[in-house]
């Protein structure tokens, strides 16, 4: 890693929800860790530290400020900006993640301390799973209301500020949780899942009525699988029988603002996957390539799961082994890589070595005991692979979930890839 263009900082060691399928555990100690985290922001202790973990900070381009909840250390962050902007001249992209609890005004008082004369696209992305009934039942009583009213506000504050605020740009997103309790739910009763989907439709085409300004852009991003991946065969089929109706559904009410999860993953591996073996980044984030997360006491990571793995047995192997005291390192931070980004056809044989036995054992479909169809699998799952989430679980960044594997085998792969050959 000679270019590092992405730094990744832990700007939030608290939160204001306790969902239940979060990988952090809710520890007391966090407490102060946010306390220190805030301090050190506001001194540029913490900051100072990016001028040391990088080789040139002039090829820094992207700045994602990540932690429990971002916007509860925004104000701390853009007291300084100056600082920020002076060590990084040639950023572009802040970026940030929320559950859209507090009031949003939090995040307008933030763009508004962008220096006029930055060109900065920011990315806001907010955490929904659907409807506020749907929604509530991981994240708490509520949350589903004030994340639709604080979206809201957000937008029509943007339409008022970014007349006068030429360099700024924002793009907001939604990414909800796919859990194995809701695609139960959606199983016994298809009308709750058509109802949950009718309303993120028109929730977005409200949303998307409210914008008023060329420099908000609204997109929808889709789901993210629940960590740790506690899938299993009934979820799999549950899972191929969401996908159909909603196909139904989409199509039958044309459904806008709707499109069947993690059908964009498979495009993009029909696209470049002959690309797979020579350029293996082009199918992971930039966790483990260009980027570089920075945590409370300035150890250096690939990726901010690092610092909070997801269970005792792989807690001591990360830190021992996976996160950097010497931001200098240069030859570990290399090894590293190499070994988050190399051996992609050791991780290709894995899954379909695994495919083979799930379907020989009747877990998933027993179509995947054939090699090519396995191998087809293994590409597209390999595209989705977090490094450091199979670090954590497995203590290997090379198996990919078991768990992951049965929710796709199960139907939903083969409907999926027949959605891409139809279109």
């Amino acid at each position: 890693m000679n270019k590092v263009e992405a730094i990744t900082i832990l700007s939030s060691a608290l939160c204001n929800l306790s969902c239940k399928y979060c990988y952090i555990s809710q520890d007391p100690r966090l407490k102060e860790v946010h306390r220190k985290l805030v301090e050190r922001i506001r001194n540029e202790e913490f900051l100072s530290t990016i001028l040391k973990s990088v080789p040139d900070p002039n090829d820094v381009k992207f700045l994602a400020l990540w932690g429990l909840e971002p916007t509860l250390t925004l104000p701390a962050i853009s007291s300084r900006f100056d600082y920020i902007f002076k060590t990084l001249p040639n950023l572009k992209v802040i970026s940030f993640s929320s559950n859209f609890q507090g009031d949003s005004k939090v995040i307008i008082d933030f763009i508004k301390q962008i220096p006029r004369d930055k060109k900065i696209e920011l990315g806001i992305q907010f955490s929904m799973d659907g409807m506020p009934k749907i929604n509530d039942l991981m994240r708490g009583d509520g949350s589903g209301e004030r994340i639709i009213r604080n979206v809201k506000s957000l937008i029509l504050s943007l339409n008022e500020i970014l007349p006068d605020m030429t360099n700024v740009r924002v793009k907001i997103q939604d990414k909800g949780t796919l859990s194995p309790k809701v695609l139960m739910m959606y199983k016994e009763d298809k009308e709750l899942m058509f109802e949950n989907f009718r309303f993120m439709n028109n929730f977005y085409s409200e949303i998307s009525d409210l914008i008023k300004s060329s420099r908000i852009l609204l997109t929808c991003a889709g789901f993210n699988q629940e960590r740790p991946f506690n899938y299993t065969k009934e979820h799999g089929i549950a899972f191929f029988n969401m996908l159909r109706d909603l196909d139904e559904l989409i199509n039958k009410e044309d459904l806008k603002y709707v499109s069947l999860p993690f059908l964009s993953s498979f495009n993009r591996i029909a696209k470049y996957g002959l690309e797979f073996n020579n350029k293996q980044r082009m199918f992971t984030c930039s966790a483990n390539s260009g980027n570089l997360c920075i945590g409370e006491n300035d150890e250096f990571a690939f990726c901010h799961r690092d610092f909070f793995p997801e269970n005792e047995l792989t807690r001591k192997f990360v830190k021992e082994y996976y996160l950097i005291r010497d931001g200098q390192n240069m030859e570990r931070r290399q090894y590293l890589t190499s070994c988050y980004m190399d051996f992609p056809k050791l991780k290709l044989e894995y899954i379909i070595v695994i495919c083979k036995e799930l379907a020989r054992c009747g877990l998933i479909d027993k179509s995947y005991g054939d090699y090519n169809k396995a191998y087809v699998f293994a590409m597209n799952r390999l595209q989705e692979i977090c490094q450091s989430t199979a670090l954590q679980i497995n203590a290997s960044p090379y198996m990919y979930d078991i768990g992951s594997i049965k929710l796709f085998a199960n139907g939903a792969e083969d409907y999926l890839l027949g959605k891409l050959v139809s279109s």
